[in-house]
């Protein structure tokens, strides 16, 4: 049973609190009254444009250097910060390129290389530091050619002062696809899928960086996805759409769960308009509200949608469409505007959403 009711939420999230979480690779199965969260009913059409809650206007900027999909982004000190991905048709990761676009010069800049080819990391920002854990990574032995490797248990750190690279403590095992958020001084990764890539998993760590000794399980997501997003506003973590399974196989999910931390329990909010996955890099908080740009809603098949969520009166509503339909796109907000670039056509193309009056 879904519970939405504040009340009873709240005493089915004491409930949990008392309970124990093992780190575990397999999500415990969803309860067998429940339909699977990419089943719910058709939401029709979109609404017409003029109905948009938020009208965006959007910009060409510089072009990246590198025509890159599925890699990994995030801002700091207003600067967009780009990893990774993949460059070709072989969707192996072979690059080790990291930039930086700077909004106020408009230009791209080179960082230093990656330890090695990244892509499906989870990613996200504390302070100067940029966290990048688990993904689908490239071999970093030179001689053992170009492969694929399908999930990993590195955490790598970046410093975007100092310019440096440094590992962090490792996943409790390896992961790829999944989702990571900052609460406070800790990260919190969670969902994914193992190394066979297909089976979703709703595992759920947190590591605390003041002391950062080991990743504890925390409770898992109630439905498991690998290509969600995971975003934090108000203080409060979102687990946002996915897939089950992986390319022919896959099945995009509308659900959209939200962690509290203080009962260290999981509970659903109003779904995505449709479901959608590759989004983890596209989605992002916009001041207290959420906003997911493209995606993909099923193998091969892509987005214009921009939507938005209100967290306060739990609901989603529609944005200016993004210029074409586009996912495994990477980006972030800057004062107040949305920058996107690359994604699943490899282009170099960077967009910038200037947000113009609301209706």
């Amino acid at each position: 049973m879904r519970v939405r009711d504040p009340i009873m939420r709240l005493a089915l999230l004491t409930v949990l609190s008392a309970c124990t979480f093992e780190l575990s690779p397999t999500a415990p199965p969803a309860p067998v009254d429940e339909p699977l969260p990419g089943d719910s009913e058709d939401v029709g059409e979109r609404a017409p444009e003029e109905d948009v809650s938020l009208r965006i206007d959007w910009l060409e900027v510089a072009d990246a250097s590198l025509a890159r999909f599925e890699g990994q982004s995030a801002v700091v000190g207003g600067k967009l910060y780009v990893f990774g991905g993949y460059t070709d048709g072989s969707v192996i990761p072979k690059s080790l390129e990291a930039d930086v676009y700077d909004p106020v010069a408009n230009t791209w800049e080179h960082l230093p290389d990656m330890p090695r080819p990244i892509t499906h990391a989870g990613i996200s920002a504390h302070g100067a530091d940029i966290y990048l854990a688990g993904g689908v990574v490239g071999s970093d032995d030179p001689d053992a050619g170009e492969r694929k490797i399908s999930a990993t248990t590195e955490v790598w750190r970046f410093d975007t002062e100092s310019l440096e690279w440094s590992e962090v403590t490792p996943l409790p095992v390896p992961r790829g696809g999944g989702a990571l958020a900052v609460l406070g001084d800790t990260l919190h990764y969670f969902g994914g899928t193992g190394e066979d890539r297909e089976q979703e998993v709703g595992d759920h760590w947190q590591l605390d960086l003041n002391d950062p000794g080991e990743w504890l399980g925390r409770a898992p997501l109630p439905y498991p996805a690998n290509h969600l997003a995971g975003v934090v506003v108000g203080g409060t973590i979102y687990a946002v759409g996915g897939q089950h399974g992986h390319n022919e196989t896959l099945e995009t999910q509308d659900t959209v769960q939200v962690y509290d931390s203080d009962f260290d329990g999981w509970y659903e909010v109003a779904p995505l308009p449709q479901s959608l996955g590759h989004i983890s890099n596209s989605t992002f908080a916009l001041d207290d509200r959420i906003v997911v740009v493209g995606g993909g809603t099923a193998f091969g098949s892509f987005t214009d949608e921009v939507l938005l969520y209100d967290p306060a009166i739990d609901l989603w509503t529609n944005a200016t469409r993004f210029p074409v339909t586009q996912n495994s796109m990477m980006g972030g907000v800057i004062g107040g505007d949305l920058f996107l670039t690359g994604g699943s056509e490899r282009a170099l193309t960077t967009m910038k959403g200037v947000i113009a009056d609301t209706p």
